[in-house]
């Protein structure tokens, strides 16, 4: 079984924190204690209210803070699985960030 490269510096990283939390984040820094992120967004499901279905919203990680898309270190102690984004979680991702909107595959070319 092939297991997933570990994501690394500038890598949109998916992390699954101890107290169940999932985040996707930008990884700026790793150490052999810590990774460094930034962006960070918090996932969580709620329900679409036009098709009464689970879908995963992206929310603000840090609420209080006083810059949203402050540089955040977090012990490896407190990780749980970091894995690269899904390509689908890093295009929302970077869409929510910077809003550009990635192209589909195989949508050809815009003239």
């Amino acid at each position: 079984m092939l297991l997933p490269k570990a994501p690394g510096v500038n890598d949109v990283a998916s992390i699954k924190l101890l107290n169940n939390d999932e985040v996707v984040a930008r990884i700026t820094e790793t150490t052999t204690d810590t990774v460094t992120v930034e962006k960070v967004v918090l996932l969580a499901i709620s329900m679409d209210p036009s098709s009464g279905r689970p879908g995963i919203n992206m929310l603000p990680f840090w609420m209080m803070g006083s810059d949203p898309s402050a540089k955040i270190t977090l012990q490896r102690s407190h990780i749980l699985a970091l894995l690269p984004a899904s390509k689908d979680m890093k295009d929302s991702w970077t869409q929510m960030m910077t809003g550009l909107v990635m192209p589909s595959s195989g949508s050809g070319l815009v003239v």
